[in-house]
Order: C-alpha cells, then sequence, then structure tokens
C-alpha cells in the first residue's frame, strides 16, 4: 500500500469515529442534556448522577460479594478492571492542564515544579534503592530540607511573588555555588552544597513575601541542619525505608482525597441549591469521615493480618497504630458506633432544616456514600476498598467528561489544542482510556497473574511490574495535587462548568459553598 492509500485510509477511518461520535451524540440528547443547558440541582442528569457519583460502586461489589475472598482466584477479571480504572483516571485531568495554556498559565510553577520534583524521584528511586543500602543522615536531612523549599515554592506561586521568581533562582544558584566552594576548601560531604542551595532559596523566599510566618520555613531548615550535625551515622535510614514512608504518605494522601471528593460533590450539589439557607460543610465531613474510627478498631482487631499483607510497604508502620488499636478497642467500640449514627442524625436534621427533603441529589449522594461506607463491616475489606476505588475512579472521569464538555462547547479564542482532541468524544475518553488500562494492566501483571510462567515485561534493567509502582507512588502524588486546588469553586470556569451561581462566595457563605473537596474546592 502507497503512502497517499494509507493517508487515504487512516482518514476514512478517523472520519468513521467522528461520525459514530456524531450518531451517538445525536441520540443521547433525549436522555441527556445539552452542554450549556441548565439542570436543577443535579450536576449532569438525574441517572447519570445516581449511577456514577452515587451508587457506581454496586456494579462490581454486588455480585463480587458472594464469590470467595482470593482476588487472583475469585475475582481475577473484576480485580483487574478496578486497579486498571484507578491507574487511568489518575491521568484524565492532565490533558486539560497541559494542552490548554490558558489553565497553565494560571499556575505555572505549581504545574511545572511539583510535576518535575516527582519525575526526578520516580528516575532517582529504583536506582537508589538497588546502589544504596543506607543513605547519610545528612542527605536524608537535606532531602527533608528539599521538601521544606518545594512546599515554600508551591506556596509562593501567586501575584506576590510573580515577579520575582528570577530573583528567587539567583539566590538558590548563589548559595548552593558558595556551598560548593565551601565543600572543596573542607571537604565536607558533598551534600552540604544542597544545605547551601535550599537554605538560600528559602530565605530569598520569606524575605519577599514579608510576612513572620514565611519565616517558619527557613527556621525549619536550619533546625534540620543542626539536626543533621548531632544525629550519629548509626542512625541511617534505610533507603528502602525512606521509600516506604514516603509511599505510606502517599497512601494516607490517597484516603483523604478519596473522602473529599465525595465531600466536593455533595458540596457542589449544594451550591446549586436555590434555598438561602445551606447544611454546613462540617456537617457534609462527618458523615464522610466519622466512619474512620469504627473501621480502625473493627479492621485492626479483625483482619490484621490481612491488612499486613495487602499493604506490606507500611506494616512497620502500621504495627504501633495496631498496638494502641488493642489497648482502647475495648472501650473503643460503641463510642465510635455512636459517631456514625450521630453523623447520620445530624445530616438528616441539617437536610430537613435547609432543605425539607427536597434536595434529592443531597439524599441520592448521601445515601450512597453511607451505604458503600457500611460496605467494609459487610465484606472483606478487600472487596470494600475495590468498591471505593472504583466509585472513586468512576466520579472523577465522568466528572472531568462532564466539566470538558461544558467547557469546550464552543471554540474558545486561545484556540486550546484539547478542544481539537475533543471532537473526537469516543477516541479521546474511550479508546485513549481502554488502551492506556491494557498497556498498565499488562505493565504490572503479565507474567504474575496474567500468562503465568512468561517473562515477565523489562525496561531500562527493571521489570515493569517495579518501575509502574514507583511511578504509582509519585504519579499519584501529583494527581492528588493538581485535584486540591484545579477544580476551584472560585474560578469562574469552574462554576459556570456545574451549574452554580456565576459569583464566587462571599466569605460569610464559605461552608454553603463547595469547600476543600478534591473536585470542587473555594
Amino acid at each position: 500500500m502507497g503512502s497517499r492509500a494509507r493517508h487515504q485510509h487512516a482518514a476514512v477511518a478517523l472520519h468513521s469515529w467522528n461520525e459514530l461520535g456524531v450518531e451517538v451524540s445525536a441520540v443521547i440528547p433525549r436522555f441527556l442534556p445539552r452542554p450549556g443547558e441548565k439542570v436543577a440541582h443535579w450536576h449532569i442528569a438525574p441517572w447519570i448522577d445516581t449511577l456514577a457519583y452515587a451508587f457506581s460502586w454496586l456494579p462490581f461489589l454486588l455480585p463480587v460479594a458472594f464469590l470467595g475472598d482470593s482476588q487472583r482466584r475469585d475475582y481475577l477479571v473484576g480485580y483487574l478492571v478496578v486497579l486498571a480504572l484507578t491507574d487511568v483516571h489518575r491521568h484524565y485531568g492532565f490533558p486539560y492542564v497541559y494542552l490548554d495554556r490558558e489553565v497553565f498559565r494560571r499556575e505555572p510553577v505549581r504545574f511545572s515544579v511539583f510535576p518535575l520534583a516527582m519525575l526526578a524521584a520516580f528516575v532517582a528511586t529504583p536506582l537508589l534503592i538497588r546502589r544504596v543500602y543506607l543513605v547519610p543522615v545528612e542527605s536524608a536531612m537535606a532531602a527533608a530540607a528539599g521538601v521544606v523549599l518545594l512546599i515554600q515554592i508551591l506556596r509562593a506561586d501567586r501575584a506576590d511573588l510573580s515577579r520575582s521568581r528570577n530573583r528567587i533562582a539567583a539566590m538558590i544558584v548563589f548559595s548552593g555555588a558558595l556551598s560548593w566552594g565551601i565543600q572543596l576548601a573542607t571537604e565536607c560531604s558533598p551534600a552540604w552544597i544542597a544545605w547551601g542551595a535550599i537554605l538560600g532559596g528559602s530565605l530569598a523566599i520569606a524575605f519577599l513575601r514579608h510576612r513572620r510566618r514565611a519565616w517558619i520555613a527557613p527556621a525549619v531548615v536550619v533546625a534540620l541542619t543542626l539536626l543533621a550535625a548531632v544525629v550519629p551515622e548509626t542512625q541511617a535510614p534505610r533507603m528502602r525505608d525512606l521509600f516506604n514512608a514516603v509511599a505510606v504518605f502517599a497512601g494516607v494522601w490517597n484516603i483523604w482525597h478519596v473522602y473529599m471528593q465525595k465531600y466536593g460533590i455533595l458540596r457542589l450539589y449544594a451550591a446549586k441549591a436555590t434555598k438561602t439557607e445551606r447544611v454546613p460543610g462540617w456537617v457534609d465531613r462527618l458523615l464522610i469521615f466519622a466512619w474512620l474510627p469504627l473501621y480502625l478498631v473493627v479492621l485492626g482487631t479483625t483482619y490484621r493480618g490481612e491488612i499486613n499483607r495487602l499493604f506490606s510497604r507500611g506494616r512497620s508502620f502500621l504495627r504501633p497504630l495496631f498496638e494502641g488499636i488493642d489497648v482502647v478497642a475495648s472501650i473503643a467500640f460503641w463510642p465510635a458506633v455512636l459517631l456514625v449514627a450521630a453523623s447520620i442524625g445530624l445530616f438528616l436534621y441539617w437536610e430537613w432544616r435547609a432543605h425539607g427533603f427536597r434536595n434529592a441529589p443531597r439524599l441520592v449522594m448521601a445515601t450512597g456514600t453511607t451505604l458503600l461506607a457500611s460496605t467494609f463491616l459487610l465484606v472483606h475489606p478487600l472487596k470494600a476498598y475495590l468498591a471505593y476505588a472504583i466509585s472513586h475512579a468512576i466520579e472523577y472521569m465522568v466528572f472531568v467528561w462532564a466539566f470538558q464538555r461544558q467547557r469546550y462547547r464552543e471554540p474558545l479564542p486561545h484556540r486550546p489544542l484539547i478542544q481539537r482532541f475533543l471532537r473526537f468524544p469516543i477516541l479521546t475518553y474511550v479508546v485513549s482510556a481502554i488502551l492506556l488500562g491494557l498497556l498498565f494492566t499488562y505493565w504490572k501483571y503479565y507474567g504474575r497473574w496474567i500468562g503465568m510462567g512468561e517473562q515477565r515485561p523489562r525496561a531500562f534493567g527493571f521489570t515493569t511490574y517495579e518501575l509502574v509502582g514507583y511511578w504509582t507512588v509519585y504519579q499519584s502524588m501529583v494527581h492528588f495535587y493538581f485535584d486540591g486546588f484545579l477544580w476551584k469553586m472560585r474560578s469562574p470556569s469552574v462554576r459556570a462548568a456545574v451549574g452554580a451561581a456565576t459569583d464566587p462566595p462571599s466569605e460569610s457563605a464559605k461552608d454553603a459553598a463547595p469547600a476543600s473537596g478534591s473536585l470542587v474546592r473555594p
């Protein structure tokens, strides 16, 4: 086949996909409001919100609940589908950031520095774990100081320092060069070069911010420097232990992220309510988070062995927690049950007071969330965890689809690249998700759970299973971080896309508007 024929064949195939999208979109409007069409109370449509937000976990958990408890033997296909969706959804919001320059320019440092830092950590981790057993104390403390500086830089990505970025960068380079000179003269550890650059950058940011609390970060950097000088080398941590600590941190952040996404959806519905009196934010938070003490008491005593097996990286960190649970389990069970009951009662009281039980979206979402929360007490914890995972992934992917469907319904003046891709919705959303999910499944499980006995795929001298494990930890934190501020309800584009009032909430109405959710934040 000649070059011209191949191009014609590709054009016909692409046109066919586009025609398919057009045909689907011609049928769907009977059940789905058109982009820009106002929908009272609900986000997208009653049936989509119910299936995608409130009960997306049910089609997975209902059949799996009656199967055995071995994910490898009893429900491997469902297990792999959930994990593939989990991997895919974490990448779903990136095109919005990096293929729309208007979005990227809102937070250029945040969208650049943090992902690059996580990418550097991803590249370095497998090499260091393989080559370095113990990490020198001064290097470990320098890494901790680097995290402090990173937080400073991310918090300073605002108008007050937008014109000072070059000064900060110059100060970091100058301080690092000065420390390098001192290191060459004194033959001390090379880690002190990093110390000098970090302290110089931290001091520069604190000086430019003109706030007293801005000096807390340089003080922490100095404290870590002094600590590095007094801690004996016999206390040097293992490289693998440091990574496990990062993985545990990412795991805890993931729990917060999943819960706050559900909270964000509840607050989205509150923002769309027409009543002037709305349910306070703390009531919704309590409804979602009140289950955690009960989980700790019940799961920490009943399924301890399973938890240690499933979360092996966090075993050393979970041990003290489990020991504490053993001490209080006998007296903490009923208070934990009462806390759950109180959270449900308070939600119903405030819902009646604010809406008279007429806000169907909030009632449906609260019902689905509460039933999902109870599954940890009814089925094997891994099944409940997977139900949460698939619920979270579907919520996010549907929200991103609905948001982009609204934002890019008409050509924008700056002509973002993402808008051109969205002309082919089947390719953009469905085909890309399937291909990425298959890739992650192959990289992680071929030769392990699929095609057992076959050689596992490798890249750069490592198995792809190892590399994807490291990638998951660092890339997930980028997803969590972006999700914490990307969908702020103060943004006019976000408020317009979800159908809330066009004016941002006032200071006195912060609890009435979506707040601190991972999907919608003020």
